[in-house]
C-alpha cells in the first residue's frame, strides 16, 4: 500500500514538474536536468537519510550572492530552480544540510561531515576540472579537522564538455582520489547526448543519467584508477529511478592488496626504530631493512593485509627537523605511513594526516639521577643529630661537675671520696672514660656519688650501644641521599636541563612550560637521547624529560637490573600517551590497520616482543655485570672507617696541647707578677 502511494506521488510530481517547467519556459534539456535531480534525490534518500549532517557545495562563480534561498543573480534561472528543488526535497525528507560558499568558515568544534553533495559545472573559463578543484580546496580548507575524505561523495555533473560520460567520470574520480583521497565517490552524469541521438526511443524507457565509481585497488592497480565502472542508470519516469539491487557505495578497499607496495617512513631511536641491514625487495629497489618495536608492530598488520613494505631511509634521532622532514614526506605523498616514536599528542590533529589507535602506552616524565648511596663516613658522623651530640656534651660536662661537687661537699669536715673525684679535672676525666667505655682509676665511695655514677654508666651504655648498632648497619648499607620530588627542587639544584627540540615543542603544544624555568645557560643539547640518558646515569649532572619505556630499556642494556635503580622520576607524570602510526588523511588503510592493531593488542603480541627485547638486552650486558656482582657482595674495612675515632683523639690532643700551652703561659705570667711584686717590696720596705 505504501509503495503504491509513493509511485502515485512520484508520477504526480513528474506531471507537476512538466507543467511547471512549461510555464517557466524551461527547455527540454533543462527538463532532463530536473529528472537528473530526481535521480540524485533518490540516491540521497537511500544513502544519506541516516546522516546528521550533509554538506552541499557548488561552483563559486555561480554562487555569488546565494544564501539559503538561493536567490538568482547572474546564474541561469532554470539551473537555480533545479538546485532549489533538490534542497527543498532534502528539507522535506528531514535530511539536514549546509551550503558552503567558499568564503564561509565552519565551526572547528562541529561534528564531522559524513556526506557531501557537489554540484559541478564549468567555471568562467569553461574548465569543469578547475571548478572541481576549487570546490574541494574550499571544502578542505574551510572544514579543517572536520574534513573527512572517507565520507560518501555525490558529484552531480550538471553540464559537461565534449568528453564522453565515462571519460569525464574517470577524470573526476582520478582527480578526487589522487589529490584528495576520496574513495567512496559516485559521479552522476546526464545522458543528454545519447538521448538526443536516439529520440525515437520511448521516453519512459530512456536513461537520463549514469552513475559511475572507481576501484583504486582492483587486481594489479595498487592505488591507480585506470577505469571507472558503471554502477547503474536512472530511467525516466521510473520509480524508483535506480535499481534496488545495486549498492551505489560498495566497499572500495579490499581485504588483501595483492602485494602492493607500502612506502614507510620511520623516525626514532633504539629500540623503537633501528637500522638492521640492506636488502632488496621484490620490486627490485635497493631499500633498507628497518626493525624495532614500532616497526614490528606495523609488519604484522601489513603482512595480514598482503602489502609489501618499502622502507625509506630512517631518521635515527629525535629532533624537530627530523619530525618536520617525516611529516613533509607524508604530506607530499613520498611515503604512505610513518612509524616510530610518534606519540598521540594534540600537534597531530591536522587536516592533512591522521593517527591510528595507540598500540603501546607509556608515560613521559621528568627523569633525574637517583639519589646516590651516602658515604659511609658521612652516615657515621651523622648517626646522631647535632642536638643529640650537644646534649651528650652537656650531660658529660654537668656529670663531671656533679662528681666534683658531691665528692668535695659530702660532709662538713672530711670527704670519704678520693682526690680522683674532688678535683674538677679528674672528675671530667672519669666522666670521659665512662662515656668511651673505659674503666676509671677508682670507684666512688659515698652512696650519693655511686648512685649518680650508676645512672651515668647506664646512660653511656645505652648511647654507645645505639651508636655501635648504627655504625655497623651504616658500614653494610649506608642508605641514600634525599630524593628530589618537585620541579622547584630541580631548578634549585645544580642539575642542568637536557633540552630536546622535539620534546620541547610537544610539551609547548600541551601548554607545559616548566622546563623554561631553567636558565638558557643551564641547557644541554639532548637531541641524542642515548648519550643524554647515559650522561644522566654516569655523570649524574643533568635532568631531562624522557619516555619511561626508553629509560627502562637503556638501563637494562647498560646492565642495570631492576634492583639497581639508577634513574628516578618525579612523582607527577607529565603525560601518559600512546604510540601511533601516522597516515595521510583519507588513507584507505586506516580502518583495517586499526582493526588488526586492536587484535594484536588483545593477543599480547607487542608485549611479548617487548619482553624478548628486554631479555636480549639483559643478556648482552651480562658479561659486564658478572665481574661487578662479586665486588658488590662485600666491602673492605679500611682505615678510613676509623677516621671519627682518630678525629676525636686528634681533638683531644689539640685540646690538651692548648691547655698545656695555656698553663705554661699562665705560669710564666704569675712568676713574672710575683717577681715584680717582690722587687717592689724590697725597694720600698
Amino acid at each position: 500500500m505504501r509503495g503504491t502511494v509513493e509511485i502515485l506521488l512520484f508520477c504526480l510530481f513528474g506531471q507537476l514538474q512538466r507543467v511547471y517547467t512549461e510555464e517557466k519556459g524551461i527547455t527540454w534539456s533543462n527538463l532532463q536536468e530536473g529528472e537528473l535531480l530526481s535521480c540524485v534525490d533518490s540516491i540521497i534518500r537511500t544513502y544519506f537519510s541516516n546522516f546528521r549532517n550533509v554538506l552541499v557545495s557548488m561552483p563559486e562563480n555561480r554562487g555569488e550572492g546565494l544564501q539559503r534561498t538561493l536567490t538568482p543573480s547572474s546564474f541561469d534561472e532554470d539551473v537555480i530552480l533545479i538546485v532549489n528543488m533538490l534542497l527543498k526535497k532534502m528539507s522535506a525528507n528531514f535530511i539536514p544540510y549546509r551550503i558552503l560558499p567558499r568564503d564561509e568558515n565552519l565551526n572547528p568544534n562541529g561534528e564531522t561531515v559524513w556526506g557531501y553533495i557537489i554540484f559541478l559545472w564549468p567555471d568562467d573559463d569553461g574548465d569543469i576540472m578547475d571548478s572541481l578543484r576549487n570546490q574541494l580546496d574550499s571544502l578542505k580548507d574551510s572544514e579543517s579537522t572536520q574534513w573527512e575524505p572517507r565520507a560518501r561523495f555525490i558529484v552531480m555533473v550538471i553540464y559537461r564538455d565534449n568528453h564522453t560520460p565515462q571519460e569525464l567520470a574517470l577524470e573526476v574520480y582520478t582527480e578526487m582520489w589522487s589529490y584528495y583521497r576520496t574513495i567512496n565517490t559516485i559521479i552522476v552524469i546526464t545522458n543528454q547526448d545519447e538521448n538526443e541521438k536516439s529520440k525515437h526511443v520511448n521516453e519512459t524507457n530512456k536513461f537520463i543519467a549514469k552513475v559511475y565509481t572507481g576501484f583504486p585497488y582492483q587486481t594489479g592497480n595498487c592505488g591507480e584508477v585506470k577505469e571507472v565502472i558503471l554502477l547503474d542508470q536512472c530511467q525516466s519516469y521510473k520509480y524508483p529511478p535506480l535499481s534496488q539491487e545495486v549498492n551505489l557505495f560498495p566497499t572500495n578497499t579490499p581485504e588483501h592488496y595483492c602485494g602492493c607496495p607500502l612506502k614507510v617512513s620511520s623516525i626514532g631511536i633504539h629500540p623503537f626504530v633501528y637500522l638492521k641491514k640492506n636488502s632488496t625487495q621484490i620490486y627490485g629497489d635497493a631499500s633498507l631493512k628497518v626493525e624495532g618495536m614500532s616497526v614490528e608492530q606495523l609488519l604484522l598488520p601489513i603482512e595480514k593485509m598482503n602489502l609489501t613494505p618499502i622502507f625509506l631511509h630512517p631518521i635515527l634521532n629525535l629532533t624537530m627537523d627530523g619530525y618536520l622532514k617525516i611529516i613533509a614526506e607524508l604530506t607530499n605523498g613520498i611515503s604512505d605511513i610513518v612509524t616510530g616514536t610518534i606519540a598521540l599528542i594534540p600537534a597531530l590533529i591536522s587536516s592533512d594526516y591522521e593517527p591510528t589507535i595507540p598500540f603501546e602506552f607509556s608515560s613521559v616524565s621528568w627523569f633525574l639521577p637517583c639519589p646516590d648511596a651516602s658515604r659511609r663516613m658521612e652516615k657515621v658522623i651523622t648517626t646522631y643529630s647535632i642536638s643529640v651530640w650537644l646534649t651528650m656534651a652537656m650531660i658529660y660536662i654537668l656529670t663531671g661537675c656533679l662528681f666534683s661537687c658531691l665528692a668535695t661537699y659530702n660532709t662538713p669536715h672530711i670527704s670519704k671520696d678520693s682526690n680522683n673525684y674532688r678535683n674538677i679535672n679528674l672528675s671530667l676525666y672519669n666522666a670521659w672514660a665512662v662515656l668511651l667505655g673505659v674503666s676509671v682509676p677508682e670507684m666512688p665511695k659515698t652512696w650519693k656519688l655511686r648512685l649518680i655514677f650508676l645512672l651515668y654508666v647506664c646512660y653511656c651504655f645505652v648511647m654507645s650501644t645505639v651508636f655501635q648498632a648504627f655504625f655497623t648497619s651504616f658500614l653494610v648499607a649506608p642508605g641514600y641521599e634525599k630524593e628530589m620530588e618537585t620541579v622547584d627542587e630541580l631548578v634549585q639544584s645544580d642539575l642542568k636541563f637536557g633540552f630536546n627540540s622535539a620534546v620541547g615543542v610537544g610539551a609547548m603544544t600541551m601548554d607545559y612550560r616548566e622546563f623554561e624555568r631553567f636558565h638558557y645557560s643551564r641547557h644541554v643539547d639532548c637531541n641524542d637521547f642515548a648519550m643524554c640518558v647515559k650522561r644522566m646515569i654516569y655523570k649524574r649532572d643533568i635532568t631531562s624529560i624522557v619516555v619511561e619505556l626508553y629509560t627502562n630499556y637503556l638501563a637494562n642494556r647498560l646492565g642495570f637490573g631492576e634492583e639497581e635503580k639508577v634513574l628516578c622520576s618525579l612523582n607527577v607524570k607529565l603525560i601518559s600517551s600512546g604510540l601511533v602510526f601516522l597516515l595521510k588523511k583519507g588513507s584507505p588503510y586506516l580502518n583495517q590497520l586499526n582493526s588488526l592493531l586492536r587484535r594484536g593488542m588483545e593477543g599480547g603480541l607487542l608485549h611479548r616482543y617487548c619482553e624478548l627485547m628486554f631479555f636480549e638486552a639483559r643478556l648482552e650486558s651480562r658479561n659486564r655485570k658478572e665481574d661487578d656482582e662479586t665486588d658488590a657482595l662485600y666491602f673492605v674495612f679500611s682505615f678510613s672507617y676509623l677516621i671519627p675515632a682518630f678525629f676525636v683523639l686528634l681533638v683531644g690532643y689539640v685540646a690538651g696541647g692548648v691547655v698545656l700551652v695555656g698553663e705554661c703561659f699562665l705560669n710564666c705570667v704569675l712568676k713574672y707578677t710575683n717577681q715584680r711584686a717582690g722587687h717592689v717590696q724590697t725597694r720600698y720596705p
